[in-house]
C-alpha cells in the first residue's frame, strides 16, 4: 500500500509515502490495520523530530517472518538470530531521496508483546516509531545515545497514548 500525502497550505512541503509489504500472511490477522497503524507511527516520528517539511519522506515497510528477519541479521549485522525490528538507511541524500526500510518479525513481535504484557498494536508502534528513529540516525550503542533515543520514544508513544514502554526495564 503507497499512502502520498502533500498539504496544500504548505507549498514547500514534500511527498509523505509508507510503502508496506507484507511478506507473511499472518500480519493480516492482527486485530488492527497494519496500514493505518504503521503510517501514523511513522508520521508522528516525523514530526516530533522536525523532520524537514522540505524534504521528501518515503520509507518502505516490511512486515516479515522470524526466518527472513534472521537472514536479514546474520547477512547485515553478523547475529545470526531474529530480532523484533531491523532498519536500514539508503545512505543517499539529497531532498527527494528516500530514508530507507524498516523490517518487523512477526514471530518476535507478537512474543514480545505477551511476553511484556503489551497489546500488539501498542508494541507494533513503538517498532515502527523505534525503526523510523534509526532512520533519522538516532542510535543506542551507548548509554548517553540510549537514553535520547529512550527519551524520543517515550515522548512520541506519550502523544500516541501509550505509556512508557521501558518501565521496568534497563536502559539498552
Amino acid at each position: 500500500m503507497n499512502t502520498e500525502k502533500t498539504d496544500p497550505d504548505l507549498p514547500l512541503q514534500r511527498t509523505f509515502a509508507v510503502e508496506i509489504q507484507i511478506a507473511d500472511p499472518g500480519w493480516n490477522s492482527l486485530d488492527f490495520n497494519v496500514h493505518d497503524i504503521a503510517e501514523i507511527a511513522v508520521r508522528e516520528a516525523l514530526f516530533c523530530t522536525q523532520f524537514s517539511k522540505n524534504r521528501a519522506c518515503e520509507i518502505s515497510i516490511l512486515l516479515a517472518h522470524d526466518d527472513l528477519v534472521r537472514t536479514l541479521n546474520r547477512e547485515y549485522r553478523g547475529k545470526d538470530k531474529s530480532t523484533n525490528v531491523l532498519s536500514f538507511e539508503t545512505g543517499e541524500d539529497g531532498p527527494d531521496a528516500p530514508l530507507g526500510d524498516i523490517i518487523l518479525a512477526r514471530e518476535t513481535v507478537l512474543k514480545e508483546a505477551e511476553e511484556q504484557l503489551k497489546s500488539n498494536k501498542e508494541h507494533f508502534i513503538h517498532l515502527i516509531v523505534h525503526g523510523t528513529l534509526h532512520l533519522l540516525g538516532y542510535d543506542h550503542e551507548n548509554e548517553e545515545d540510549a537514553e535520547h533515543m529512550e527519551s524520543m520514544e517515550i515522548w512520541i508513544l506519550q502523544r500516541l497514548g501509550i505509556k512508557n514502554p521501558y518501565l521496568g526495564q534497563q536502559l539498552v
